[in-house]
């Protein structure tokens, strides 16, 4: 009888708990809500709600950017603090089965806050790890199991405690959550000697969207790939990561130089450009570059050469003078000290005394940030240019307090490949160029803030990597774009995606699709799943196995079932895209949009398929777009005899007649050229040689007759554009404009 009053008063106190806040929100139902909690025993004092007097506290307490916290800023109705791995089960399948939006939360460093706001869907809960952060370390097999909730500075300490010759390849800030920190990558001191976070995790615990608590093998290795890089909030909720230990020695010395740019340090600074990710992997030298009043209250640019060496003070002047002369390292300017020592030396934590005495406990507090701050990244694979530097130095100076960050790449980051998880920066990288601007609460200037750092980035991109332009998933930036509310497309999702991903891009699409095909977990810039439904209306030996993909225009484009990246968009993406991505648009057949809309999608997906191919084979990347175009081209140009999409679904034939404003490439002058006002036939565009015979003739002489002459097409059934014809007419392509290397 007691049990059943116990029950009964647990119920009827979440429900009041609740109900203030919940009666506004019907998509959370209080009564299904409140039953679903009881039976699956969630305490009540996990539960906070904006009733509750502690909520805000605990809101604001790991939200690290306070201007996500404003009162303008939309705040979730419930916060979820689970204690065990069975209340996180709870919390997945009751939001999956009452509908209701969860965010998770780490530490909450996301750059965009997206792991406890939403802009796009409200209401919204938030599942708050903090207080899963269990460390078990075990030096006899070099690994350790950590909970998400627990902060890279946890981590640091608890292996110190059982080893000072072991550490791990992660951030240097030590209250980032390890939950979130790994999902996307992970990068720290160690990167050139081991590499990221992510290259070092050998399992996990994830708890799906049926709410079921998955180990590596349970999961397989296509979802235990996507979470190694992949981003937080797409695939489900991490719970603890087994991490490899890696060897470090029992002395490591660190150095920061200081220099000005006024006192000639853009030459110091493009000599660093060249040679920081050629040196030896034991060292890493970043660049920090901010802003000082002098003593004469004059502001100047100053650049601090931060070093860390796994070794001795003397071994490490000597390989300087040896690489790096022009820096002037001397022995005075090295501290040797241990490994976990050197994590307080990068660290923001203040040490107030000698780091040789410093006390490592440090590294445990949890610190809520107090400003606020915007950053962006990008990835350099060729020196930037003394000139552009020091246009660098003068926009510094607009800024009140910025930064920028330059982290040498190189090392292990060039041994492993792109796509051996989903962050595909490695080899051909120099270094990564991240950029920051910092307010205080309360500051009135914040739109000049966010405009500067944009304008500076804008600067920057004829300096930075291209096709695509790369970007840090764990640097969020929304000014890439993101999803909308409702329909989350792939199409315009690789805008973004290839920039976090590169080619990875679409094989997170495929484990998204095939773990999470409603899209539970989702976020502004989460992995969207490919929807598909059946094709109606489609007739005809030439629509076999073919599928309708969901929220296309014009009743429906019809793909096949393995072109998981033709999406159906409206036009308006396809436009979004060839701005953002620079692919020179143009008609396919004049005078009929529908066939043009369904066009410039499928050169959407070329330009992606073939961008992530010519990676692949290891292309210089300046040939990209070039053949890129080539094979929209000759592929959107297919003679009537090879139907084009909306001839296969109507059974009526286009009439080709030319076409107008289209860049290609011209292997005649080596060239990229737009016809812009010229209507080119088919015949003038190919250029035939002459004595040059069409396909399946005895002669050895290759001519540009890619368009009249597709062996490689016509030896199989008529068919959609498929992967494998996209990459071989690409390849074709390449030939004409590829140098040997």
């Amino acid at each position: 009888m007691n049990s059943i009053i116990s029950s009964s008063m647990y119920i009827l106190s979440i429900l009041f708990l609740l109900s203030a806040s919940l009666t506004t929100s019907s998509p959370i139902q209080q009564t299904s809500l409140i039953q679903c909690l009881s039976q699956h025993s969630i305490p009540l004092s996990i539960i906070y709600t904006p009733n509750n007097s502690s909520f805000t506290s605990v809101l604001e307490s790991r939200a690290q950017l306070p201007r996500f916290t404003e009162p303008s800023v939309p705040k979730p109705e419930l916060i979820f603090t689970p204690l065990s791995e069975s209340h996180v089960q709870a919390a997945v399948i009751c939001s999956k089965e009452l509908g209701i939006h969860m965010r998770v939360r780490s530490g909450g460093h996301d750059f965009e806050g997206v792991s406890y706001v939403s802009i796009i869907e409200s209401p919204f809960i938030v599942l708050d790890l903090t207080y899963l952060r269990s460390i078990s370390v075990n030096i006899n097999d070099n690994s350790a199991w950590v909970q998400v909730g627990a902060t890279l500075g946890e981590l640091y300490y608890r292996i110190a405690e059982k080893s000072n010759v072991h550490g791990f390849p992660a951030g240097i800030c030590p209250t980032v959550g390890v939950g979130g920190h790994i999902i996307g990558g992970g990068y720290g001191i160690l990167l050139r000697k081991y590499g990221l976070a992510a290259d070092n995790v050998i399992d996990a615990h994830i708890v799906d969207v049926n709410g079921r608590v998955l180990d590596r093998a349970a999961m397989g290795e296509d979802l235990f790939w996507a979470i190694r890089g992949g981003g937080g909030g797409s695939f489900g909720v991490i719970l603890s990561w087994k991490i490899k230990l890696v060897a470090v020695p029992e002395t490591v010395t660190v150095f920061t130089v200081f220099k000005t740019l006024e006192q000639g340090d853009t030459k110091l600074l493009y000599r660093w450009q060249q040679v920081a990710d050629k040196l030896d992997k034991d060292l890493l030298i970043r660049v920090l570059m901010n802003v000082e009043n002098t003593s004469t209250s004059e502001r100047s640019v100053t650049t601090a050469y931060d070093g860390f060496f796994l070794g001795g003070a003397d071994r490490l002047v000597q390989l300087m003078q040896e690489s790096f002369p022009e820096l002037g390292l001397t022995r005075e300017d090295c501290i040797e000290t241990s490994w976990i020592r050197s994590a307080l030396h990068v660290s923001s934590i203040p040490v107030n005394t000698s780091l040789v005495f410093a006390s490592t406990e440090l590294l445990l507090q949890r610190i809520t940030a107090q400003s606020s701050f915007e950053g962006k990244a990008d990835f350099v694979n060729e020196p930037i240019p003394e000139i552009a530097l020091e246009e660098l130095r003068k926009r510094l100076l607009e800024e009140d307090n910025p930064i920028i960050v330059w982290t040498a790449y190189g090392g292990m980051m060039n041994e492993i490949p792109e796509y051996e998880t989903p962050f595909p920066h490695r080899k051909g990288t120099m270094f990564k160029f991240h950029y920051f601007t910092y307010w205080q609460k309360g500051d009135k200037n914040v739109p000049k803030h966010m405009n500067w750092i944009r304008s500076l980035y804008n600067y920057m991109t004829p300096y930075v990597s291209k096709f695509p332009r790369g970007a840090y998933v764990n640097y969020r930036d929304f000014d890439l774009g993101i999803n909308k509310k409702g329909n989350t497309s792939v199409i315009q999702a690789s805008v973004w995606g290839v920039k976090y991903f590169k080619g990875n891009f679409q094989r997170l699409v495929k484990v998204k699709t095939e773990v999470d095909p409603g899209n539970f977990f989702r976020h502004e810039q989460s992995i969207p799943p490919l929807v598909l439904k059946s094709c109606n209306g489609c007739r005809g030996d030439a629509m076999d196995g073919v599928v309708e993909l969901e929220g296309g225009g014009h009743g429906g484009a019809c793909g096949s079932r393995q072109d998981l990246v033709l999406e159906s968009i409206q036009v308006m993406d396809g436009h979004l895209y060839c701005k953002n991505e620079g692919v020179v648009r143009h008609k396919t057949v004049r005078k009929t949009p529908q066939q043009n809309g369904l066009a410039e999608r499928m050169n959407k997906t070329i330009v992606e398929r073939v961008r992530s191919m010519l990676s692949c084979a290891n292309l210089s990347v300046k040939f990209w777009a070039e053949a890129t175009h080539t094979a929209v081209y000759l592929i959107n140009r297919t003679p009537s005899q090879f139907n084009t999409p909306l001839e296969k679904r109507t059974c009526h034939l286009a009439n080709y007649d030319g076409v107008k404003g289209y860049k290609f490439w011209n292997p005649a002058t080596r060239k990229c050229i737009i016809s812009k006002d010229v209507v080119f036939k088919e015949d003038e565009f190919v250029g035939v040689q002459s004595g040059v015979e069409s396909a399946g003739s005895s002669s050895n002489e290759i001519g540009y007759n890619l368009v009249r002459d597709r062996t490689k097409r016509i030896s199989k059934p008529t068919q959609r554009y498929g992967f494998a014809d996209i990459v071989a007419y690409a390849l074709q392509a390449a030939e004409e404009i590829i140098e040997e290397p």
